[in-house]
This record gives structure tokens, C-alpha cells and sequence, in this order.
């Protein structure tokens, strides 16, 4: 039977934002946006502030808020996916 749906087209199953707030998910996501966001920030607003402009703060919050999601997604969709044997490690 497939997973149940909000209804938008079958194409968001529901429990989908429920598991992404849950078992470590939001913990782990915010640690990679904290490692992966200032790295970023350097890199895409660095030459700003060694030259004094102005920062773009809009650009900066994404910069932390990109990396949050993709961890986030990815690991919703890790847990969500059925678990498939390895090659070479079936009995």
C-alpha cells in the first residue's frame, strides 16, 4: 500500500515534516549550518569585508540557511528510504 499523501498531487507524503523535527534531525542539520555557513560566508562575502562595504545580510542568511535544508532533506529522505542490502554482502 503506498504512504499516505496531503493530497497536493500524491506528491508530498505526509509525516514528511514531522520526521524532518524529530530523532536528532534539526540538531545535526543546525551543526552542519554551523561548520558549512561561515566557510561560505568567507567565501562569498569575504572580498566585502577586507575591502570595508557593506555586507549583504539577506546573502548571509541564506549562506547558513542552505546548508540547514540540504541536511535536512537528506536526512529525511535516508531515513524514509527502504533499506537495500549492499552488494556482495547477501548471504
Amino acid at each position: 500500500m503506498p504512504p499516505k499523501t496531503n493530497g497536493a498531487e500524491g506528491l508530498v507524503p505526509m509525516g514528511w515534516l514531522a520526521q524532518a523535527t524529530r530523532d536528532g534531525i534539526p540538531r545535526r542539520s543546525a551543526i552542519v549550518a554551523l561548520i558549512v555557513g561561515p566557510i561560505l560566508t568567507v567565501i562569498n562575502q569575504g572580498d566585502h569585508v577586507l575591502r570595508g562595504d557593506d555586507i549583504n545580510w539577506w546573502k548571509v542568511a541564506l549562506t547558513f540557511l542552505v546548508p540547514y535544508v540540504v541536511a535536512t532533506v537528506g536526512a529525511v529522505g535516508v531515513t524514509r528510504s527502504p533499506r537495500q542490502p549492499r552488494k556482495g554482502t547477501e548471504p
